[in-house]
């Protein structure tokens, strides 16, 4: 079985849905060389960025897909300047997740006049319908907003809908960290009794959040809980109160 075959019944498993537009573009007999593809993601400071690293270059191994990784750093002039990089090169499709809307529209567009697919994975390139007008092939995300009203309700419900809490964002100009934040009001807005006393973005920054977070624990001693947007984030233990 060659390797669109092999995707192709994959799509029909289910397992590899949202990769169907590009799939339907490669070509129909198997190619002298290996597919060359260029990822990005926000930064592989992040645990979720470097598992994703890993299993998309795992894929690329069965698959016969030679991936050239470029790592955001968490830093969007860094990201900028890779994309532009990644613009002036040869592949056969890119997939990046940026890591703010709006960031990486000319080099994108760069890509897809020439015909390159680009597949924008986790957080919007541009806003709609921009994003259908500059050619993007495919948009993958998971739902943010249900996904956060889920976590959310969970820590209401151990609060018995009472008491303190506290928002950490990711980065502010992330969709997905917007939808998150949305998920996170939505469910709050129900219960008057819950007071929000901190509400600021962390930038997926452990450093950072761990600063936040330091100063929270002292100024409210008696915080019922926190909503943190990334693994991370919430992992990071301000050293005085790491045994809470």
């Amino acid at each position: 079985m060659d390797r669109r075959t092999f995707l192709k019944h994959a799509v029909a498993a289910g397992g590899l849905a949202p990769f169907a537009p590009l799939i339907a573009k490669l070509p129909a007999q198997e190619p002298e060389r290996p597919l060359r593809a260029a990822m990005m993601n926000d930064g592989l400071v992040v645990s979720w960025g470097a598992q994703g690293r890993q299993a998309a270059e795992q894929m690329g191994r069965w698959l016969g897909v030679e991936i050239v990784w470029f790592d955001g750093n968490l830093d969007l002039n860094q990201q900028r300047s890779n994309m532009a990089e990644i613009a002036q090169g040869n592949w056969d499709f890119v997939a990046v997740q940026p890591g703010s809307i709006g960031t990486l529209v000319d080099s994108t567009e760069q890509l897809t006049r020439r015909g390159v697919p680009v597949v924008d994975m986790d957080t919007l390139i541009a806003p709609f319908p921009l994003l259908q007008e500059i050619g993007i092939l495919t948009f993958i995300t998971p739902d943010n907003v249900v996904m956060a009203e889920s976590v959310v309700q969970t820590l209401v419900d151990k609060m018995g809908g009472a008491g303190k809490i506290a928002h950490t964002w990711g980065r502010q100009g992330h969709t997905g960290a917007q939808g998150r934040a949305q998920g996170f009001y939505n469910v709050i807005s129900r219960y008057p009794d819950i007071e929000v006393v901190d509400d600021q973005p962390g930038d997926w920054n452990v450093s950072l959040t761990t600063d936040i977070w330091e100063t929270l624990l002292n100024r409210h001693p008696d915080l019922r809980a926190g909503f943190l947007h990334n693994d991370d984030m919430a992992l990071a233990r301000p050293a005085d109160h790491a045994g809470n």
